[in-house]
Parts: C-alpha cells; sequence; structure tokens
C-alpha cells in the first residue's frame, strides 16, 4: 500500500541495517510525504467504531437512521 517499509523480521536485524534505511530515507522527501498521505487515507480514526459495529450487528448510519425517524 505504501505506508510502511519493510525491514524483515526484528529478530532478524541489526542496528547497522536499521540506520542505514533511516539514513536513505531521510532526504527522500517526496516518498515520505507520498507514504503520509496514504498513511492518514488509510487511518480513518473510527477503526474501534467498526469493530463495535462487528461485535454488536449494529452500523453508526442505522443508529443514526432510526434516530431520525423516531422524531
Amino acid at each position: 500500500m505504501g505506508v510502511t517499509i519493510s525491514l524483515g523480521w526484528y529478530n532478524q536485524q541489526t542496528v547497522h541495517q536499521l540506520a542505514s534505511t533511516v539514513a536513505e530515507l531521510l532526504p527522500a522527501l517526496e516518498q515520505l510525504q507520498q507514504m503520509s498521505v496514504k498513511g492518514r487515507k488509510l487511518v480513518d480514526g473510527f477503526g474501534s467504531q467498526r469493530v463495535m459495529e462487528v461485535i454488536t450487528g449494529h452500523s453508526r448510519e442505522l443508529n443514526v437512521a432510526q434516530s431520525a425517524v423516531e422524531f
């Protein structure tokens, strides 16, 4: 999705490899900006609400529509 960079398994990385990857990213401002935009599109802040909707079987839209009918 272009939001992250895989460094592989955590237990197979060295400090040198991690530092090298960070050093490569620092001057790549355009790539970092693109990753940031994609990340904001992916994470909208409503994830916990969607989980609750799946658990309860109710959606926010349904509840809002029902409330409007009751008035």
